[in-house]
């Protein structure tokens, strides 16, 4: 599946339905300490601010938190 680069504002629109729909996002997430630095992943959003995101994060099987600038490319899942 092909993934573009949004605006922040379309970033932005798609974390708000995703945490008020308790939906699924899939980004390219580039991470500063885990493993793989740089990864897809399938993220269920249960909450975010102007910085984060909380969700569980499929590929590494728990919570965590993922800052928003560190999201390179972003869809919503149905």
């Amino acid at each position: 599946m092909i993934m573009h680069q949004k605006t922040g504002k379309e970033v932005t629109e798609i974390l708000e339905k995703a945490s008020d729909e308790n939906l699924v996002i899939r980004v390219f997430y580039h991470s500063k300490y885990e493993e793989p630095l740089e990864a897809e992943r399938e993220i269920e959003v249960y909450k975010f601010d102007k910085r984060y995101i909380s969700g569980f994060c499929r590929l590494l099987k728990g919570m965590r938190n993922f800052r928003i600038d560190r999201i390179s490319e972003i869809e919503l899942l149905d």
